[in-house]
């Protein structure tokens, strides 16, 4: 079994973006492996999110960016 984790910088799948993704991998009710990234979103993090998550845009800086338009879907 996967958990995956997604937090982002709000609640609109249209206009916020994916700051970090977390995995955790269990087999036979053992932990396995777990991953995490942060992910720049290039965009200013919320105060309110920061605090909800604990993530901080320095935490972002220098992070992989991970950018997806949804004008063609």
């Amino acid at each position: 079994m996967v958990l995956l984790d997604c937090e982002t910088t709000g609640g609109k799948a249209i206009y916020h973006r994916i700051i970090e993704i977390g995995l955790i991998v269990i087999e036979g009710g053992e932990l396995i492996e777990t991953w995490q990234t942060f992910i720049d979103p290039k965009v200013t993090l919320p105060p309110f999110i920061q605090r909800l998550t604990g993530i901080t845009p320095g935490m972002l800086k220098g992070a992989p960016v991970f950018l997806i338009s949804l004008k063609n879907c």
